[in-house]
């Protein structure tokens, strides 16, 4: 079998949703399959270093590019410096500004900000489809464009089978908010693109549950993020009892319940905040720097804001609790399985009834809590640990965790495809 994976993310780009269509690549050899991938020159403002595991004979192809946030980042208020430190200072935007930044998204970002994508990349796609003839075309989103370009190549080229990878959701995406009608006519376009797919998956139960109502009748096989790291081995010493965050957080993520049961601690002398460090890398809200202030932590804590992928998974496993928040039904993202790969124990402040609830659980991997008695209990155990010990404490290995590594996800995911 031979598969064309199509991913506008990927390396040498620094974005999280790469990583998903790299290893189905890295491991697509593993299941005897011949892949390729077809994606965009990489855009400077995102590009790291390329991935050291990517075999040098790689059959990457780069097609035409757009992103219309790269030519219109100044209709946007923008930090008046880096965020580097809770001293943080927001340069707001003018009404018009604000204005034009609503028309840009709303009206001309549509389906999303890679728009020309699929009519700029269109004739160079369908000139490679031609010379490597794959059986499978496998488009990853976001952004969802992916999707438009996959249904062309299927319209194109009806013998050979389209999957549509559901990274995150489109018209029901939780962070992208359309007035009616556009909302409407955006769940008319996605249901118009996506139902001439062979094969429909995603990442989560959760995204399963939604994506089945919109296309009712298809079973939407999941095939989960999982990690790439190798599972930490190792405890590690840390100066400080370490706290941390990574990856974006939104603001519907309140910190008030974490940072408000962490200054309760520090008031009732249970945790000595001379001792006490909590990290944050990537973007932050402005609901973070307020609470940082309001509870009076900003000598604890360090905004790192966006740094190399590398260094993430460094200061995850040098940390003495990983944390999770989330205020909905918390579909099981990237940092979830990164969290578990680093064997740090895990505080989830989700719902009980979430799938990362459920995962925490399942793999003894931490605490998934919503009251802050319990937060602050599993804190301070955490926190005693590190005071006898001077060392964070290792979750013990289980084959549940193992279910998530990227490789035995691949390996599904190619099983899945050879029954087509």
């Amino acid at each position: 079998m031979k598969i064309c994976i199509l991913a506008y993310w990927y390396e040498p780009m620094q974005a999280v949703g790469a990583l998903r269509a790299e290893s189905f690549y890295k491991y697509a050899s593993d299941s005897d399959v011949d892949a390729f991938v077809v994606t965009v020159e990489p855009n400077t403002r995102y590009t790291t270093s390329v991935d050291k595991d990517c075999p040098n004979d790689a059959k990457i192809f780069r097609i035409p590019g757009f992103n219309a946030n790269a030519y219109l980042r100044n209709l946007r208020g923008k930090p008046s410096k880096p965020v580097n430190s809770v001293n943080h200072s927001v340069q707001s935007a003018s009404p018009i500004k604000k204005f034009l930044y609503y028309i840009y998204r709303q009206i001309i970002c549509y389906p999303d900000t890679h728009f020309l994508w699929p009519f700029m990349a269109k004739k160079k796609l369908k000139e490679i489809i031609e010379k490597e003839k794959p059986d499978v075309i496998l488009t990853t989103a976001f952004p969802v464009s992916s999707f438009i370009l996959g249904k062309y190549i299927k319209k194109k080229f009806p013998e050979i089978k389209w999957v549509a990878d559901y990274r995150d959701l489109w018209s029901e995406h939780q962070w992208v908010y359309r007035p009616w009608p556009l909302s409407a006519l955006e769940k008319r376009l996605e249901k118009r693109t996506v139902k001439a797919a062979d094969l429909i998956l995603t990442t989560s139960s959760e995204f399963q549950k939604q994506l089945r109502k919109l296309f009712p009748g298809q079973e939407i096989p999941i095939i989960y993020n999982g990690y790439d790291e190798a599972v930490n081995d190792a405890s590690c010493k840390t100066q400080k009892f370490t706290i941390s965050y990574t990856g974006i957080l939104y603001e519907e993520q309140k910190t008030d319940l974490f940072f408000s049961s962490l200054r309760e601690l520090i008031d009732d002398k249970k945790i000595d905040s001379q001792n006490l460090q909590i990290d944050f890398y990537g973007k932050s809200s402005n609901d973070l720097f307020q609470n940082i202030d309001k509870y009076k932590l900003d000598s604890s804590v360090n905004i790192h804001g966006m740094v190399e992928r590398e260094k993430v998974i460094k200061a995850q496993r040098e940390s003495n609790i990983l944390l999770v928040i989330r205020w909905d039904d918390g579909p099981l993202h990237v940092k979830v399985f990164e969290y578990l790969s680093a064997r740090v124990p895990i505080l989830a402040m989700v719902k009980a009834e979430s799938e990362i609830a459920q995962l925490v659980n399942e793999a003894h991997a931490g605490q998934a809590a919503e009251d802050k008695n319990t937060i602050k209990e599993f804190i301070l155990q955490e926190y005693v640990y590190w005071e006898e010990n001077g060392t964070n404490r290792l979750i013990e290995k289980s084959d549940k965790v193992d279910e998530f590594s990227r490789s035995n996800q691949a390996k599904n995911l190619y099983n899945l495809l050879k029954e087509l």
